[in-house]
């Protein structure tokens, strides 16, 4: 029965995605606001709320592969998501082209 009710289940082991890029200043008010009360440590930046949304699709010990830009590993506005994602999530690979 647990069996099937986690392949029923709205998570996955596997989940890859290139996120929309879209900055506050292009992201209408409904929006903003949205990412400030459901993602207010991701809020920076569309992608950086989509990194934080593939932590709860995925079961535990799954993996996520996202393309994303490199700005959220060096800019101040970033630095909940890298505090959030090194102390929550092992990171395997980072690549920079």
């Amino acid at each position: 029965m647990l069996d099937q009710a986690e392949a029923l289940s709205r998570r996955y082991h596997v989940v890859v995605a290139n996120p929309p890029f879209m900055g506050g200043r292009n992201q209408n008010a409904k929006l903003r606001g949205f990412l400030r009360n459901h993602y207010s440590a991701f809020s920076a930046d569309l992608f950086s709320a989509f990194i934080g949304r593939t932590e709860s699709l995925v079961i535990n010990l799954g993996e996520v592969g996202l393309m994303s830009p490199f700005v959220w590993m060096f800019l101040s506005s970033y630095e909940e998501v890298r505090i959030h994602l090194t102390s929550t999530c092992p990171l395997r690979t980072l690549i920079q082209t």
